[in-house]
């Protein structure tokens, strides 16, 4: 069963690093390369769930075709589904950052590139034609902050104070406080369905022990999170 999901998924991987490969030009975007520097590649950030492209202006997120159990962006309906929902939640915390959805667009000679910025009542489906190509992945576009203003630059300079962390906790906790919510959204904070989660993490990790964890590291994470989960108990209450 593995061996297949593991043939499946890299298949995906494969299809996916590829576009990606072509979407980090400045002949990707539909904007005129910084300085004429067609040749330059931006470069590209990555998680588990998503890849980031930085211009020098823009950010453009794509979500990674994975089916991780408590996210599935394994279709591109649902990447532009969570796509725009991405901007359509986050926008009330910095709606001067998030910009809107730019389409993928394939053609065929081969080539990927980023359509326009549509807003979130106008984003294509997928297999729409537009600008001689055809609508097959969608991108969250931001405006791009500067470095030095992100909490990794601030604490490699030691200007990450604890009240500075203090204060953006008390902003994110307020603005949930005052968020509606009912008894369903509220089930997805319950302990069991946080354990739920994790164990299910765990399961999906297994195929790649040896490959890109090692067991040692993999058991020491397992029972810290159970160590966690059962001391903290009253957190999820």
């Amino acid at each position: 069963m593995y061996k297949a999901k593991e043939q499946s998924e890299l298949k995906q991987d494969v299809s996916f690093a590829s576009m990606l490969h072509m979407l980090a030009y400045p002949s990707a975007f539909p904007f005129a390369p910084p300085d004429g520097r067609s040749l330059l590649v931006f470069p590209v950030i990555q998680t588990h769930a998503s890849a980031v492209v930085l211009t020098p202006e823009r950010v453009y997120k794509l979500k990674k075709p994975k089916n991780f159990g408590f996210f599935d962006f394994s279709t591109p309906a649902l990447r532009r589904h969570f796509c725009i929902q991405e901007v359509r939640i986050n926008s009330r915390l910095a709606p001067e950052v998030y910009l809107g959805i730019a389409p993928v667009l394939a053609f065929s000679d081969g080539r990927f590139c980023f359509g326009p910025v549509f807003s979130l009542d106008d984003v294509p489906l997928p297999g729409s034609p537009l600008a001689g190509g055809s609508v097959v992945d969608y991108a969250v576009v931001m405006v791009r902050l500067p470095d030095e203003a992100m909490l990794a630059s601030r604490l490699r300079e030691g200007v990450a104070s604890s009240s500075l962390l203090a204060a953006i906790a008390r902003y994110i906790a307020a603005f949930h406080t005052h968020t509606l919510t009912n008894e369903h959204i509220a089930s997805f904070g319950s302990l069991d369905v946080i354990r739920g989660n994790w164990e299910e993490n765990f399961e999906q990790m297994k195929p790649y022990l040896g490959r890109t964890l090692d067991t040692f590291t993999y058991d020491r994470i397992v029972e810290y999170v159970h160590r966690f989960l059962e001391e903290r108990a009253a957190l999820f209450v």
